[in-house]
């Protein structure tokens, strides 16, 4: 687990682009953002708990799960 914080560490970048227009999705519009955020840079996961993005449990590929869920899927690899 530590070999991959440090990892993540390295990868990281700071995102100063406009995010994607990806419309009204989730049922709380305060977070249609942190969808966008993710289809901007690509991302694989959103670890949440925050219900309304975990009700919707993917788009275009990127996963929602809670940090259990998260952790419990990266050790297991």
């Amino acid at each position: 687990m530590r070999t991959w914080l440090a990892e993540l560490n390295e990868i990281g970048s700071l995102w100063t682009k406009p995010f994607p227009k990806i419309g009204k999705l989730c049922r709380d519009p305060d977070d249609d953002h942190v969808i966008a955020a993710a289809v901007a840079v690509r991302a694989k996961w959103i670890v949440t708990g925050d219900l309304d993005l975990l009700d919707l449990s993917a788009y275009k590929g990127i996963r929602m799960v809670k940090a259990r869920t998260f952790v419990e899927e990266i050790l297991a690899r």
